[in-house]
């Protein structure tokens, strides 16, 4: 790399952080969905005692799966200097360098591939406004450093095929870095798994391959025991689960609807131009890489369907998409698809082409819409309605394009199969002008809609977000834990003390509730505030929550004791 190339990467690598730190400085939020809390709580604990054996059930009373400690370790630092809604920020700022930083890992995936500069630099802008990335950088969830991390990997993945005195440190940085995915995300183990299975299928030193990745693949099956001990027990109900017909149909929807989360993500053409090209032989670093890619894919479909089959199944939940759980996919395969696209110039339909058309053809005719469940498809977000209101009609478009006005269903799909038609027809350069204002659209949109959200403030969160007082939270009698965002904000974003109980006296009959006077009296040497979805009418009522006009879920009360 000339020095020309170092100073253009480094003003690209400044002009996209400052514009994601400016963006992330207009966000007022933060979402606090139960795995955000969870995360930011894990950190602040982390900061203060450097131990992370506790578990979310332990530290936060919230109907949530276990985050992985990585992320919370990596942010717990900024708790040491910073608190409540300013730490939140100062997240955000680490999340925006993180992902700006990915502009040097994918020049150098592109320059195996491809010579034009003007090209690739376009190709990194690209692949940094994609939903997938952009969304998951405003929030505090574990998504953002998954990303880094495998994109990072990929590009040291790469230099360890390089003939040169750096490839066994490169190859080291890879093993190393998926080894951290798998503290990353709980279906992080299919990072390492992919590798081996790339480098077994392309080693042929079979028994230096078993000194490096067998102990390798049982250190990790040993940490998966220690950290799940009843992991088997949990294996052999899933394999009963699917001797049940009901389960193999339910496996069926969800294959087709995790086809249809691909193609929506990806508008159609990528996905395509990804299949049609992986296997191709003609390239060495292609080679070098394809069947890590090919497994990563496939072992991430394949949970994710797993997961969606027992919704449908046990649950008895119609999900529709998915795409949360499959967004490293995605960016993978627009990364490959838009090399694919300059490296090769002519469309050829053969077999594996026709499947893969077939089969996202077919899963088309059966998108449903309406059953997408918004929290598991945030990168798409912008497609769906939310519980936010809005007067804007700019805003209106942003919050809800599909779910609210259906008919905007066709244009879109419209739009994909343009992208599609051109691709078959070899029309490249309108293809990828086409390809790049769809991506700066949906990034436009993305932005809009994230921002947006954010600004809705809950009352009861802002009129304690700079006290330091005692607060308890009285939930629902029939409630086991808080769904309650103000209870969530308050809890890891503001320095109160927070303390969640059951209502169990509550008489679900009357609107208005009595609280007893001799209950108020013990309250009143441990708390300073209630917080609550019940109205007391004999308490002093300090502020509530309009969810109409908030956003927020549910409506709340606070009251001074």
């Amino acid at each position: 790399m000339n020095k020309k190339t170092y100073l253009n990467l480094i003003i690209l690598f400044a002009l996209i952080l400052t514009a994601k730190v400016i963006i992330s400085l207009f966000m007022q939020g933060p979402f606090v969905f139960s795995d955000e809390a969870c995360i930011l709580l894990k950190a602040k604990h982390f900061a203060e005692t450097l131990e992370i054996k506790k578990t979310c059930a332990e530290l936060l009373q919230i109907p949530a799966g276990e985050p992985l400690p990585l992320y919370s370790i990596i942010i717990s630092p900024l708790f040491l200097f910073l608190k409540g809604t300013k730490a939140y920020h100062g997240i955000l700022i680490l999340n925006s360098l993180l992902i700006s930083s990915l502009v040097f890992p994918l020049y150098s995936i592109f320059k195996k591939f491809l010579r034009n500069n003007k090209i690739i630099f376009l190709y990194i802008l690209l692949i940094l406004l994609l939903p997938q990335i952009v969304i998951y950088e405003k929030m505090l969830m574990t998504e953002c450093l998954f990303i880094v991390i495998n994109i990072w990997l990929l590009y040291f993945y790469l230099k360890s095929f390089e003939r040169n005195k750096h490839s066994k440190i490169n190859k080291f940085a890879a093993i190393l870095l998926s080894i951290l995915a798998t503290l990353t995300r709980p279906f992080g183990f299919i990072v390492p798994s992919a590798l081996v299975i790339n480098e077994i299928i392309r080693n042929k030193n079979r028994k230096l391959l078993a000194l490096v990745y067998i102990p390798l693949t049982v250190i990790l099956i040993s940490l998966i025991l220690y950290k799940y001990p009843h992991f088997i027990d949990f294996i052999n109900i899933k394999a009963k689960i699917l001797q049940d017909p009901e389960t193999l149909w339910g496996m069926l929807k969800a294959v087709k609807d995790q086809i249809n989360s691909f193609t929506v993500t990806t508008f159609l053409a990528p996905l395509i131009i990804f299949f049609t090209y992986i296997t191709k032989k003609d390239s060495k670093p292609l080679n070098d890489i394809k069947y890590y890619l090919i497994a990563l894919i496939s072992l991430n479909f394949i949970i994710t369907a797993l997961l969606h089959s027992e919704n449908y199944s046990i649950n008895q939940l119609e999900i529709g998409l998915l795409t949360r759980y499959i967004n490293i996919s995605i960016i993978l395969i627009f990364i490959f698809s838009l090399i694919f696209l300059q490296k090769y110039k002519k469309f050829r339909l053969k077999k594996l082409n026709s499947i893969t058309l077939l089969l996202v053809f077919a899963s088309l005719l059966f998108i449903q819409y309406k059953y997408v469940k918004h929290a598991l498809n945030l990168d798409i977000s912008i497609y769906y309605h939310t519980t936010a209101s809005t007067d804007s009609a700019l805003e209106a478009l942003s919050y809800n394009l599909v779910l609210v006005k259906q008919y905007l269903v066709i244009p879109l799909l419209t739009l994909y199969f343009v992208l599609l038609a051109l691709f078959v027809l070899n029309k490249r350069k309108i293809l990828t002008i086409l390809l790049s204002i769809t991506i700066f659209i949906h990034f436009i949109f993305s932005t809009l809609w994230i921002v947006n959200f954010s600004v809705f403030k809950s009352p009861i969160f802002e009129y304690f977000r700079d006290k330091e007082t005692n607060i308890l939270f009285l939930g629902k009698a029939d409630a086991i834990t808080s769904t309650s965002y103000n209870y969530w904000k308050i809890l890891t974003l503001s320095n109160n003390k927070l303390l969640f109980k059951r209502h169990t006296g509550a008489d679900k009959s009357k609107e208005q509730q009595k609280l007893p006077q001799e209950v108020i009296e013990i309250l009143k040497k441990d708390f300073n505030y209630i917080v609550t979805p019940y109205k007391f009418e004999n308490l002093t009522l300090k502020i509530s929550t309009d969810p109409e006009k908030t956003g927020e879920f549910q409506k709340e009360y606070a009251y001074k004791l």
